[in-house]
Formats: C-alpha cells, structure tokens, sequence
C-alpha cells in the first residue's frame, strides 16, 4: 500500500540523529534506519551508552553511564584510546592524616617513632620503637603501612609499622644493596627506595601491601646519596643530593626503568628532603656548604625547574617530611646541634612555614611518611 500517511521526521545535531515514525495506519510497510557513529557532543549528558559499539566513543565517559564494563569501577572512564582509567583525583595517595616520623641519628643511631595528626598542630607523641637502630634514613608508606630505614650505616633492613596503630616496627624485608641516606617515596601500592652512600645510582621497589625483599628498579640519572624523593600517583622524582646537586629526574612508578631528567632546583644541596600531595612536591632545607631554609616546589606531573615556595622557619638540613593532601610537614634536622622543631606549610599556597610543634626528642635525619 502507499505510504501516503507516513510522515518522517528527523531531528540531527552533532551527537545524536533520532526518527520518528508516525502512522496509525501502516501495517506492510518496511522502514530501515541507520544509526550513525556518535561523536563527541557540542553539550549535554549521554544517559544510556548500553550496546554502543566502543570504537564509536570519543573522550572520556564515566563508567556510570555504561550498565556495565569490563574492569570498571566506581570511578572509572572508559577513555578515548579505548582503555579504562580513574580520574587523578580518584586515585589513592600513599599519604594520609597521621605524620610519622622516625629513626635518625640523636647522639648516636635512634629507634624512636613520633607521631602527630597533620590538621591539628601540636607536639608530636610516642608511637613505638623501630626493631633496627638507624642513622640517615628514609621513610615512604602506601597510606597504611609505613617503611621506614635502613638500619645503621650501610645495612640493606627495613622495618613497616601499621600507622593507625601504635606499636613497634616489624622487619619488612631487605633492599636489593646495603647502604644509608637513601632517598624513599610511594604512590598506593609501590615503595621506591634510590641512591645512598654506597650503590648510589640504584633504584629499588617494594610492594608495600605484601612484605619481602625489594626488586631492582632501573637507575637514577646521577650517583647521589642524601638527596629527597616524592611522588603523586604515577611519578616519582629525585632531588638533590650527592655534592651538592640541582638535578631532578623521575620515574613512572608503575613500569620499571632507568630516571630521566625533569629539571633543577633553584639551589643545588644535599640533605634536602621533600613531600608532595597529587599536584604538588616540595623539597626543603639542605646544604651547599651553608645550611639552608629554602622551600622549592614543582608540579610533579608538568616537567621543568622547581620554583621558590619560602622558607622554613629555622635553617636545617635532613628534617623528616611528610604530608597528607593539603599539608606539608618538616620536623628535625641538623644544624649545630640536632633540633625538635616541627614546621608546616599549605601545600597550594606559596609562603613561609609556620611553628607546628615539637617532637618528642631532637634528631637529624630522621625518616617521615604519613597514612591513616
């Protein structure tokens, strides 16, 4: 029969091309329709993505407008290449509220563990005691166990603490070589331990979560020993250190490899140390011959030289760090004689530290990590 009572409207715009059908009357008749490939729309909210054919999806879509997905999760996307990914601000940080800091070198070699909460300045508490006594030493955590060593000079021994829970530390494992005054940071899962004073180009890497002996990384640009480390969720970058050093090279933390370089500090130094949050790191204190009070940060995931951030509130090298995602703490440190003194400082504003507190004994070198 004629299709003289069809009417056919079609309404098109850059994502979406929809027909519509209207006849009470047509009973033979066949239409066809092709759905065309989607692109990326001009505005608006795709709410039903079920058996779209994902070759034909462009940019990022999160995985709730999908009924379902393979390796999805809550805050996944299903991106433009055609793989799966969280956004930055959905991944886990190895930081949390609770700063620790541990071990260094008080008159001789320490074991002693503080603990404070970052939001809340205040003096620092007993944690417990490290299984190893240790000199300059690092400390890194996945958010909930901490690392922190190597025991005194030139030993391969780690120790983990559990940081909601106050207690002792347990041996971990071993770094792959024996050395002191490495460099130690982490993203949620891995622990990267780099440099020291013998070995000094070597990057090592343990997964937090499970305890044993650490796996060979790849190498730093340089030898160095004494330098700092900090990291986001994807990368790692190395400041400083040796004799007196400006270099700053990273790694992406989830595939092993060798360093490649990121940058400069604005001083070169040694026994600077350093913290981050997901957008930021920082390195301060130091020394070139002078102690120093100097705070650099760069944008850990845009490469280039760091910039000048303030200064610490007492000049020092070695202090302990941590941060969690808006603070950043430097305790300790060593400057004729070792001192107790703990600063902070907003991680997103440039500026000077201000007085945190104290710890609970004067050190230079300790290590620091935070979790909860």
């Amino acid at each position: 029969m004629a299709l003289d009572k069809v009417t056919t409207k079609v309404i098109a715009d850059d994502a979406v091309t929809t027909a519509k059908i209207e006849d009470d009357a047509v009973t033979d008749a066949k239409i066809s329709l092709t759905t065309p490939a989607l692109g990326t729309p001009a505005s608006g909210v795709a709410t039903n993505l079920t058996g779209i054919p994902a070759p034909n999806l462009t940019g990022n879509i999160a995985v709730a407008r999908f009924n379902s997905g393979t390796n999805a999760v809550a805050q996944t996307l299903w991106r433009g290449d055609g793989t799966w990914a969280q956004t930055v601000d959905d991944y886990p940080l190895g930081i949390g509220d609770r700063g620790i800091i541990g071990g260094g070198y008080a008159a001789g070699n320490s074991n002693v563990i503080n603990y404070f909460s970052i939001p809340n300045p205040g003096n620092a508490s007993s944690f417990g005691t490290l299984s190893i006594t240790t000199g300059y030493i690092g400390a890194c955590s996945n958010g909930s166990r901490g690392q922190i060593g190597p025991a005194s000079a030139d030993s391969e021994s780690i120790d983990y603490i559990t940081i909601a829970n106050t207690g002792n530390g347990t041996d971990f494992g071993n770094l792959s070589v024996a050395r002191s005054m490495p460099d130690a940071t982490a993203n949620a899962t891995r622990g990267l331990w780099s440099g020291g004073d013998t070995n000094k180009n070597v990057i090592d890497y343990f997964t937090i979560a499970t305890t044993g002996n650490a796996t060979d990384f790849g190498d730093l640009t340089e030898d160095k020993q004494a330098g700092c480390a900090v990291a986001n969720h994807f990368t790692a970058c190395f400041a400083g250190g040796g004799s007196y050093s400006n270099v700053i090279c990273k790694v992406t933390i989830a595939t092993t490899g060798n360093a490649t370089d990121f940058g400069d500090l604005t001083q070169a130094r040694a026994h600077v140390r350093g913290c981050a949050n997901k957008s930021r790191g920082l390195f301060g204190g130091g020394t070139n011959g002078s102690t120093r009070n100097t705070i650099d940060y760069i944008t850990i995931d845009t490469p280039g030289n760091a910039s000048d951030f303030g200064d610490l509130t007492v000049q020092r090298q070695r202090p302990g760090s941590c941060s969690n995602d808006t603070r950043g703490i430097f305790a300790g440190g060593y400057n004729a004689p070792v001192n107790n003194v703990i600063d902070y400082i907003t991680i997103a504003t440039t500026g000077n530290a201000t007085d945190f507190g104290d710890l609970t004994y004067s050190v230079g070198g300790p290590g620091g990590c935070s979790g909860d």
